[in-house]
């Protein structure tokens, strides 16, 4: 009789902590991060988030020739920062222990994160 059961192992081999998805397919958030080479990291460590409650982020595809500045709205917290940009759908965004939050992604390429005073 076959097993019920289905096993994946999976070794992350970075630096860093990353985050994947398993399942895929196009209303994956992380779709555009799957195989991507380049990393983009933001370190957060001197943001007064009881200040702001927005920020800007420029992205643009890949083949696009100038950025976009995208404003999105945080919930005064770093956790807050994080589901804001995951909520502009541009790429998955995550964090680690520290202050610093990632992105991969060679679909889009991200520049400054900005916080409005």
């Amino acid at each position: 009789m076959p097993t019920k059961e289905i096993n994946i192992s999976v070794t992350n081999t970075q630096a860093y902590t990353t985050q994947i998805s398993i399942f895929g397919g196009p209303q994956d958030p992380n779709k555009n991060s799957v195989n991507a080479l380049t990393l983009y990291t933001w370190d957060t460590g001197l943001v007064n988030f009881s200040a702001n409650y927005s920020f800007t982020i420029q992205s643009k595809r890949s083949f696009e020739p100038t950025f976009t500045t995208i404003t999105g709205t945080m919930k005064n917290s770093f956790l807050g920062l994080v589901y804001g940009l995951n909520q502009l759908n541009i790429g998955m965004f995550w964090y680690d222990a520290s202050s610093t939050i990632y992105a991969s992604s060679d679909a889009f390429v991200f520049g400054n994160l900005v916080f409005p005073v």
